[in-house]
């Protein structure tokens, strides 16, 4: 789910991005987010779940995570069927102009462009 699958969840949450583990609450786990908390607002940490940030409300966060869950089983009923196709740069490229007309904020830290996320 790090790649450009459906337009709403990149536009709202970035990809999805995993976390190695670490016991929880672990210094390690806090250091294994360093490495790309600036680059999304979705991860997956391997053994623990999934975790999606937001700075707005605990009900955008909620409906951000069932978005990503959504995308998710979409991806899988897409490669039980064949394949699931990958948004092509050139539109991912367009969607930076859906961020700036609606006035969103970057996934992340806010800074750079969705083509920068998902190389």
């Amino acid at each position: 789910m790090e790649r450009p699958f459906l337009p709403e969840p990149i536009l709202e949450v970035g990809p999805m991005l995993n976390v190695a583990y670490a016991t929880p609450l672990s210094d390690e786990l806090s250091e294994n987010f360093d490495a790309v908390i600036h680059k999304s607002n979705g991860f997956l940490m391997q053994n623990h779940g999934a975790l999606v940030c937001n700075v707005n409300d605990i009900t955008e966060a909620v409906e951000h995570m069932e978005m990503m869950e959504a995308m998710a089983k979409s991806i899988c009923v897409a490669k039980l069927l064949g394949s699931a196709n990958e948004i092509p740069a050139e539109y991912v490229r367009d969607l930076d102009n859906v961020i700036r007309i609606r006035n969103l904020k970057m996934p992340g830290s806010g800074e750079g462009s969705l083509e920068e996320l998902y190389k």
